[in-house]
């Protein structure tokens, strides 16, 4: 049902919580099928010279764009509906020019986040009577994940 992570949650800039992922959570869960959350993509800088020779001077990561395959459901539309509209209230974050942060718990048990936005996604590709499928999508300018315990400590992927 999930990608083997426990728990997937998102803090918008007003403290609003909304539970993606966790065994406790019977209304959300994710698909298989998440991308941009390993290495992010990475920016070269080089020169090559008449030459031959290639002269490295540096990197830079680019920012990431998360997505998660989700589902939704309730006990009839209503409800279904009621559940998928609050969790999209929480991602959009009104009128903030602020990040949330993406909570993940990593393989090793260790809690991080990624600073980001909600970006898309919440097209319902298919719809039935209880649930809708869709893909969240999340923007990240700073591509790093920071540990919970510790926001010194980095991990370019989960």
């Amino acid at each position: 049902m999930d990608n083997g992570n426990d728990l997937v949650y998102f803090v918008n800039s007003q403290g609003a919580k909304v539970v993606l992922s966790s065994p406790a959570n019977r209304n959300y869960w994710e698909l298989r099928g998440r991308t941009g959350f390993t290495a992010p993509e990475v920016d070269l800088f080089y020169e090559k010279f008449a030459s031959g020779k290639t002269k490295y001077f540096g990197k830079s990561y680019k920012p990431r764009n998360p997505q998660m395959k989700m589902v939704c459901v309730g006990r009839n539309s209503a409800e279904r509906d009621k559940l998928f509209f609050d969790m999209l209230d929480t991602l959009l974050d009104g009128d903030s020019q602020e990040e949330g942060k993406l909570y993940i718990k990593r393989y090793d048990g260790v809690m991080v986040y990624l600073n980001c936005v909600y970006s898309g996604g919440m097209n319902i590709t298919e719809q039935y009577k209880k649930l809708h499928m869709f893909t969240l999508e999340f923007f990240a300018a700073d591509p790093l994940y920071y540990a919970v315990a510790d926001p010194t400590k980095t991990y370019l992927g989960v």
